[in-house]
C-alpha cells in the first residue's frame, strides 16, 4: 500500500498510469490488501471488537476481600473467555474446602492431674453437637487404651447421644501408640499402608480420601496433653504438607479445649503451635466466625449447645 502511494506522488505517474501492466499490478495490489482486512475494514466487525473489549473489563471485578484464587480465575475469564476456568466440579474435583474434628486423648485417666480438664471436655461436647450441624467429620483417638483406659464416659455418651448408640464401639475411638494422631489415621495400624477405609465417628468418612477430594482440610484440634500429644499432631500435619508440597491440612487449635498438667507446659506448646503455622483460637470464637451472624441457618442450634455447656 506504501509502495503505490508513493508511485502516485511521483512526478512520473503519468506515464506510469499509461501502462497496462501497472494498471493491472494496482488491481491485484489492491485487492490483496482488502481480502487480508476486510475483517477490520467492516463496521460491524468493529464494534463487535470494542463490545468484546468492554465485556473483558466488565468482568474484571476485583475487590479489597478478592481471594487470590477469585483473581486467577476472573482474569482468566477476562483475557481469555474462550478459555475460561470450568465451573463443572466433575473437571475441578479439587476446588473446596472441608473441616474435620480431631479429639485427642480426652481420656478419663488425665482428669485428676489436669487442673482445668473440664474444659476439654466442655470443647469436646459443644464441636461433637456443633459438628453434626455443619457435617464435619469427627476423628477420635486414645492413646494406649489398654493401659490408660478409654475416653471419658461424659464425651463417650455425647457421641452415642448425637450421632447414635452404634458411634462408639471398639474400634472408635481409634487407639494409638504414637503421640501424634495423623499417622494412625492415615495408615493401617501404623505400617505405610494408606487406611482408605471409613474410620470417623460413625464411621462415615476417611480422612484419606478426604485428602485426595479437597483443596483444603481445616483441622480442629482439642484434647490433652498440649506439650505432647497435641502438639506432635501440627507437627505431623506440617510435616506432611511439606513432604507432599502442598498445605492442604491446616490445624486450628482450640485453645480452651487443650490443657496440660503443668501451665508451663501448655504455654510453651501454644507458642510452639504457633510458630509451625497453626491457627490459635478457641471454641466459640471458631464456631461463631464460621456462621458470621444471626442470619446463620446453624446458629440457633450452635448458640443452644454454647448454653447448655456453660
Amino acid at each position: 500500500l506504501l509502495l503505490l502511494l508513493l508511485l502516485l506522488l511521483s512526478p512520473k505517474r503519468d506515464s506510469f498510469l499509461g501502462q497496462p501492466n501497472f494498471i493491472f499490478f494496482m488491481y491485484r495490489s489492491l485487492k490483496v490488501i482488502v481480502h487480508n482486512h476486510r475483517q477490520y475494514l467492516r463496521p460491524s466487525s468493529i464494534l463487535k471488537t470494542a463490545s468484546a473489549k468492554t465485556t473483558r473489563r466488565q468482568k474484571m471485578e476485583i475487590g479489597p476481600n478478592t481471594s487470590k484464587k477469585d483473581f486467577i480465575t476472573q482474569a482468566v475469564q477476562s483475557l481469555y473467555p474462550e478459555q475460561a476456568i470450568s465451573e463443572d466440579p466433575k473437571r475441578n474435583p479439587k476446588d473446596f474446602e472441608r473441616t474435620v474434628v480431631f479429639l485427642c486423648d480426652v481420656q478419663e485417666c488425665f482428669r485428676p492431674s489436669i487442673k482445668d480438664f473440664d474444659q476439654v471436655t466442655r470443647s469436646s461436647k459443644i464441636l461433637i453437637e456443633s459438628a453434626k450441624k455443619f457435617n464435619w467429620p469427627i476423628f477420635a483417638t486414645e492413646q494406649v487404651p489398654n493401659k490408660l483406659g478409654r475416653t471419658t464416659e461424659e464425651v463417650l455418651e455425647c457421641m452415642k447421644e448425637t450421632h447414635g448408640i452404634s458411634a462408639v464401639n471398639d474400634q472408635f475411638p481409634i487407639a494409638k501408640s504414637d503421640f501424634g494422631m495423623l499417622r494412625v489415621l492415615l495408615t493401617n495400624n501404623d505400617s505405610s499402608e494408606l487406611n482408605t477405609q471409613p474410620n470417623s465417628l460413625c464411621g462415615k468418612e476417611s480422612l484419606v480420601k478426604m485428602m485426595y477430594d479437597a483443596d483444603e482440610i481445616r483441622v480442629l484440634l482439642v484434647g490433652v496433653e498440649a506439650h505432647v500429644c497435641v502438639y506432635q499432631t501440627v507437627k505431623q500435619i506440617v510435616e506432611h504438607n511439606e513432604k507432599a508440597g502442598q498445605n492442604i491440612l491446616k490445624p486450628f487449635v482450640l485453645c480452651d479445649g487443650v490443657q496440660s498438667q503443668r501451665s508451663v507446659d501448655r504455654e510453651v506448646a501454644l507458642e510452639k503451635m504457633k510458630e509451625l503455622g497453626a491457627t490459635m483460637t478457641t471454641t466459640e470464637m471458631f464456631l461463631f466466625e464460621e456462621m458470621g451472624g444471626a442470619d446463620h441457618e446453624n446458629f440457633r442450634d450452635v448458640a443452644k449447645t454454647v448454653r447448655k455447656y456453660k
